[in-house]
């Protein structure tokens, strides 16, 4: 299928980023499929990947801002997917929240880099509520407070309507713990 296509062109040109980045993309399509599909094990293995051609990326591309941010984007999926499971996904989503805030302090006016942030720190919020709910609520303050900042702006799109309410559902929760 398509992703075999796409590591052979990895492996013939293995510096060409463009195609890395479609190769990442094509994995974090396939998990998402997977994943519903409960293929719990191939889309682990394929988001395993996925992470490590995009860490490989921001490794040798500093300066595009989209890889780091795709890197991010990853890690919060890594450690949404595995919220209920019992490994420790703490490093995953402090490092997705890091990466996010460094490129809003660099690039404070981009909407995707905004939505990586605030849902990052929403899902840090939602860990971090069985050890610390009042961590976790001063958390979800902040997270919800960006989204609803990107609701407003761009009240166009319904996606961020969407995180939002996720985001004062997670709340919601940690208020009742």
């Amino acid at each position: 299928g398509h992703a075999g296509r796409g590591q052979g062109l990895v492996e013939d040109q293995p510096y060409e980023p463009k195609y890395r980045l479609a190769l990442a993309n094509a994995y974090q399509n396939y998990h998402a499929i997977a994943a519903v599909c409960n293929e719990q094990v191939y889309a682990t293995e394929i988001r395993n990947s996925s992470e490590r051609i995009l860490e490989r990326l921001v490794a040798d591309f500093p300066e595009v801002p989209d890889y780091r941010c795709g890197l991010s984007e990853m890690l919060m999926l890594a450690a949404k997917s595995n919220e209920f499971e019992s490994v420790d996904r703490s490093n995953e989503i402090n490092r997705a929240v890091l990466l996010a805030y460094d490129l809003n302090r660099e690039f404070p006016s981009i909407p995707r880099y905004q939505v990586a942030l605030s849902r990052s720190m929403s899902l840090q919020a939602t860990l971090t509520r069985p050890n610390d709910p009042v961590l976790a609520d001063s958390m979800h303050n902040r997270a919800i407070e960006l989204l609803r900042q990107l609701a407003d702006r761009f009240p166009e799109v319904a996606a961020y309507r969407v995180f939002l309410g996720e985001a004062l559902r997670e709340r919601g929760l940690t208020l009742r713990s």
